[in-house]
């Protein structure tokens, strides 16, 4: 969360673009809380993977979904379909790719 606070605000006449300067920084976060989450419940619990990647995906919004609120309420900033889709996909993309390396792994053994 503190992360996606640290990114800079846009002005509130600014187009948001798909493609936007710091669509890449949520593109970014959302893959290290995705994975981060995903991996620290790996290890640490005992839960099924279809459980972790439940956990994961959910929690793992939170943050980026804050953070669009936090800039909502801002001088000259505004809330970002285009950024919360960047996180989400972040998100999703490493837990998905976690949940389908446990299982490829968790078959072979």
């Amino acid at each position: 969360m503190l992360s996606l606070l640290a990114l800079p605000p846009r002005p509130a006449r600014a187009e948001d673009h798909w493609w936007g300067r710091d669509k890449a920084l949520h593109l970014t976060v959302g893959v290290t809380i995705g994975g981060g989450c995903y991996g620290m419940l790996w290890a640490a619990s005992a839960d099924r993977a279809s459980t972790r990647l439940a956990l994961c995906t959910t929690l793992g919004l939170l943050p980026g979904l804050g953070k669009e609120l936090y800039d909502a309420g801002q001088p000259h900033n505004r809330f970002s379909l285009l950024d919360l889709a960047w996180t989400t996909a972040g998100v999703l993309g490493a837990s998905f790719a976690l949940w389908g390396l446990e299982r490829a792994l968790v078959t072979r053994r």
